[in-house]
């Protein structure tokens, strides 16, 4: 296996043992086995992840985050190596300032997020992957306060393209209003989240390019539990773009029995092409160590098929060691 992230490594804790205030270093290695079945296929990929999320004070009001990550396949022989997040970020007063490789996440859907404009993710992916919201995008961040909003603006570098949001707090309500502009076309989004009484939650979220082409969604959340961090969240989305229109309806619930155990339930029904999706996950952490099988199983009512999720099924066993 390739040394890069061993010799990024060493010369960030070089650096900050020069220069840094303050420094946080999370490194894990992981071993997945992932089984995928399709009705003409099975196989097995064993995967060896070596990560580390850093975090380097220079002073009290910046900072620089780097998470290099090293992926060996041992069954393809293929080495991969890729910079989750890598940037810079200022605190000046009030205003924030980030520079470089960074994730993104907008929006308050559980399942799609319409006003995600510059890192669209896909629904399933999303679910499977949830690393992949920590997937950073080459741009700069503006945020600064106007009253009682905070302004986030964004400019990714890879394209001529711009995304901006107000966001406020009302009560207890989270409400927020933004647009995207690129070459091609212009959206305009909003989302809304609010708390009903202490046990339920409200939440929309929508964005419109024009009456052919546009997202949107409505959800309700329930706490089951407080003591055992035990959530459900019941959500439907639909979208349409150059005539294609999607409609779903996914539910999801977390439940903790024990401070150690955490098992996650997902559910999503594509209405369109009447496809079930069974997504149900069971994390153990036994001290520095966390024991995770993570599985996704199609169900089909029809002989269609789905170019998002071309298997029957995939079961991955992961071993995570922190240090």
């Amino acid at each position: 296996m390739k040394i890069k992230i061993i010799i990024i490594l060493g010369f960030l804790i070089w650096v900050g043992n020069l220069w840094a205030f303050e420094k946080k270093i999370y490194p894990n290695i992981s071993i997945q086995r992932d089984f995928l079945e399709k009705s003409d296929f099975k196989e097995k990929s064993d995967i060896i992840k070596s990560e580390v999320d850093i975090e380097l004070s220079f002073t009290r009001n910046s900072k620089l985050t780097i998470y290099p990550l090293q992926e060996y396949n041992l069954s393809s022989k293929e080495d991969k190596f890729r910079l989750r997040k890598a940037y810079i970020a200022f605190l000046i007063k009030e205003i924030y300032c980030g520079i470089g490789k960074q994730p993104i996440i907008w929006g308050v859907g559980r399942g799609k997020n319409p006003t995600n404009y510059i890192k669209e993710i896909q629904l399933l992916k999303k679910q499977r992957e949830p690393e992949v919201l920590e997937e950073g995008i080459n741009s700069f961040i503006l945020t600064f306060p106007i009253k009682d909003f905070t302004v986030e603006s964004i400019v990714p570098f890879s394209n001529d393209s711009l995304a901006v949001r107000a966001k406020t707090l009302w009560g207890n309500t989270d409400f927020s209003l933004s647009f995207y502009k690129s070459r091609n076309e212009l959206k305009v989004g909003s989302d809304f989240e609010r708390g009903i009484g202490d046990l339920f939650g409200l939440y929309l979220e929508s964005s419109f390019k024009d009456a052919k082409n546009y997202q949107y969604l409505m959800g309700i959340s329930r706490v089951l539990s407080t003591a055992h961090k035990s959530i459900i969240d019941l959500e439907y989305s639909t979208s349409e773009s150059e005539g294609k229109k999607e409609d779903y309806v996914c539910s999801q619930i977390t439940f903790s029995p024990r401070e150690d155990i955490s098992l996650f339930n997902f559910l999503l029904f594509d209405l369109d092409k009447k496809i079930t999706f069974f997504m149900p996950k069971l994390s153990y952490y036994l001290r520095r160590i966390e024991l995770a099988i993570t599985s996704t199983f199609k169900i089909k009512d029809n002989k269609g098929d789905v170019d998002y999720f071309p298997f029957d099924h995939i079961i991955t066993t992961k071993i995570i060691y922190y240090f």
